[in-house]
């Protein structure tokens, strides 16, 4: 499909969009927590797919992984149209809860527990605030290789946390 929509194809677009619109929508809705903005956003991201189509490349990855990731994208820039950096300590970040359920919702916050202030912030801004990493860098004031190490180390952190935790009967990081 990403073949023919390259080639300028839109029966290719039509098909991809019928394939994965759905799944996409959903994603974006819970990213948002607001459907006119996931519905926006959903245009947004096959009008990229129709754009970049050429740019996929199959060794990287399947082409739902592509998508999402371009919805991610998209999110990202949507949040720092509405909300600059500048404005990003009187925001309030709550991350959506994850679908899986409430339970690895609170096994996830009491690992976060074990992280260093400047770990938890990191994390805060990159995943949570929908930065970039290098708008985090620059937000914390860090090289980008620095921010990346501390996000890094801890994810680990959690990951070993959730796993050993007695709370943990369903779930594996």
């Amino acid at each position: 499909m990403l073949r023919r929509i390259a080639a300028g194809d839109g029966g290719g677009l039509e098909e991809l969009y019928r394939r994965y619109s759905g799944r996409v929508l959903a994603f974006l809705r819970q990213l948002c927590r607001d459907s006119e903005v996931a519905e926006d956003l959903l245009q947004e991201v096959f009008l990229g797919v129709w754009r970049k189509a050429a740019t996929f490349d199959a060794s990287r990855g399947d082409v739902a992984g592509w998508l999402f990731t371009i919805c991610r994208h998209k999110w990202i820039d949507n949040r720092r149209r509405r909300h600059p950096v500048a404005e990003l300590d009187a925001m309030e970040f709550d991350p959506p809860a994850p679908e899986e359920s409430r339970d690895l919702r609170i096994l996830l916050d009491k690992a976060m527990l074990i992280l260093s202030n400047a770990e938890r912030e990191a994390l805060r801004l990159a995943y949570f605030g929908g930065l970039t990493y290098e708008e985090t860098a620059l937000h914390l004031g860090l090289p980008l290789g620095t921010l990346k190490s501390r996000i890094r180390v801890a994810l680990r952190k959690i990951s070993i946390e959730i796993r050993e935790s007695p709370d943990d009967q369903h779930f594996t990081a």
